[in-house]
């Protein structure tokens, strides 16, 4: 089977994700990595899709044409020209660390964390964040995951993340994740 990313944007509403898999199913495409969340109302799902190739691949796009067109969902579609690694997002050798801060919001927060990880070349691996009403003033919440390579020393990091929460407002907690064996 070929590879595909296909993303599906627009208004929620019940019965979006069982419509856009059965269009999957019925081709006999496998849904091998998913991510999807409600932002403000609007769906948002990304997905990497193996396809079978040719005339297959065409009827599929042609259903999400269709799909698109009776629902005003936006669909994109692009074939992988690389295999994507199955089963995980990290980095071999590297550890898994989830950042969470929460204070009054303001503009830039994301910039600033984000760009502390990208000078010390770490890879975001997961981002969420809200704005949370809480009496009178918005709290604003952020979760990201980020990789941390071998030999890479967390409590360095720590203490910029410690001073860059102090800049922006932030209280950050910063932690390795535990592993989970089966």
């Amino acid at each position: 089977m070929k590879q595909a990313v296909i993303t599906v944007t627009g208004k929620d509403g019940p019965g979006i994700i069982a419509d856009v898999t059965g269009i999957l199913y019925a081709s006999g495409s496998n849904l091998e990595d998913v991510s999807m969340t409600i932002l403000e109302g609007e769906l948002s799902m990304i997905m990497i899709v193996g396809v079978p190739g040719g005339k297959k691949t065409a009827e599929i796009k042609k259903k999400f044409e269709q799909y698109a067109g009776r629902t005003g969902m936006m669909i994109y579609w692009k074939d992988l020209s690389h295999k994507a690694a199955k089963g995980s997002k990290h980095a071999k050798g590297s550890r898994s660390y989830i950042l969470s801060a929460s204070g009054k919001d303001r503009t830039g927060i994301v910039y600033e964390i984000s760009r502390l990880f990208a000078g010390e070349k770490l890879n975001i691996t997961d981002l969420n964040s809200r704005i949370l009403p809480s009496l009178g003033r918005d709290l604003y919440v952020l979760m990201l995951e980020v990789d941390l390579p071998r030999g890479f020393r967390a409590e360095k990091l720590q203490k910029k993340l410690a001073a860059a929460g102090k800049k922006i407002g932030m209280d950050i907690q910063f932690k390795p994740v535990e592993r989970i064996e089966f």
